[in-house]
């Protein structure tokens, strides 16, 4: 499926807007893109998430395994949270006339 910059470097820009362009379909995009992170995230499970798993005892592997994970999807999910933070910023700036 192409993106919605794909689609207007297709088109000419005022074409679109003459016909009418719905304002929707770049946020419906920008959500169906939301909802594939969440089922690749969700698909992807790298391990346990219990830190009593076996998985994470002593007899099974290092005993850092799991504050090594921990402090990686810490750091992850800080990443995750500043480029939301942008990609809401940015969602309102484009509804913004000046």
């Amino acid at each position: 499926m192409k993106s919605m910059k794909e689609l207007i470097q297709e088109w000419d820009i005022k074409e679109i807007l003459n016909e009418g362009a719905d304002l929707n379909i770049p946020v419906k995009m920008a959500k169906k893109s939301l909802t594939k992170l969440v089922s690749e995230i969700e698909k992807h499970v790298g391990g346990s998430f219990d830190a009593g798993s076996d998985e994470y005892s002593l007899t099974e592997g290092s005993p850092d395994l799991y504050g090594d994970r921990y402090r990686n999807l810490v750091k992850w999910e800080q990443s995750v949270h500043e480029m939301v933070n942008e990609i809401i910023k940015e969602y309102k700036r484009a509804w913004k006339n000046d």
